[in-house]
């Protein structure tokens, strides 16, 4: 499979609208540090929460997604080897309500196992600014996951209003580490 998306995912045809994609494979479009690049997803793991999806870029990063989101990244400059996440709510969550939930994850460099997060999960308006590309940020219903400590900046998730499912994401690994991701190609929606 690594070979497979090496092949179909150079970093820089991201950045191009003319990109030829195989229609075979689904695609994230991810921005991590700056660097825009296309991941192919590799696998769905079963999982009693939701399915986790494993996606894979060109420079070896491998990400895993879980319900929109991150449970995983390594090959980064931060990795979070394992995340786990307890009483999370399903989407969509309610217009006016406030939901909480827990992850738990593992974070090198550094060792640092079992970092727990307690996690506020409430709907939000439609941002001013965002990697979003294509797609009406004021069609998609928003969500905004506060940790309670402020150690990580909120994680925002866009979702489509049918069906509910996450089309794009924002969240932080370290303070200074951050990423976007969205499916590719998008769906456009009409305003």
């Amino acid at each position: 499979m690594s070979q497979s998306a090496r092949a179909f995912l150079l970093p820089e045809a991201a950045e191009s609208a003319t990109t030829i994609l195989n229609p075979s494979i689904r695609y994230l479009r991810v921005t991590i540090g700056g660097r825009v690049n296309l991941l192919a997803l590799g696998y769905i793991d079963a999982h009693p929460l939701g399915p986790v999806e494993v996606w894979y870029s060109a420079r070896g990063e491998v990400l895993r997604m879980q319900l929109g989101h991150v449970v995983g990244l390594t090959g980064a400059d931060i990795d979070w080897r394992e995340v786990r996440l307890s009483n999370l709510p399903a989407w969509p969550a309610g217009d006016t309500s406030t939901s909480s939930y827990t992850r738990t994850r593992d974070v090198m460099p550094g060792y640092r196992f079992g970092v727990v997060d307690q996690l506020q999960l409430r709907s939000i308006d439609a941002p001013d600014r965002s990697h979003l590309i294509a797609l009406l940020a004021q069609n998609l219903k928003w969500y905004e996951a506060r940790e309670a400590r402020g150690a990580l900046p909120a994680a925002r998730f866009a979702l489509s209003t049918s069906p509910h499912s996450v089309v794009y994401g924002e969240q932080c690994i370290a303070p200074a580490l951050c990423l976007s991701w969205q499916q590719w190609p998008p769906v456009l929606q009409a305003p």
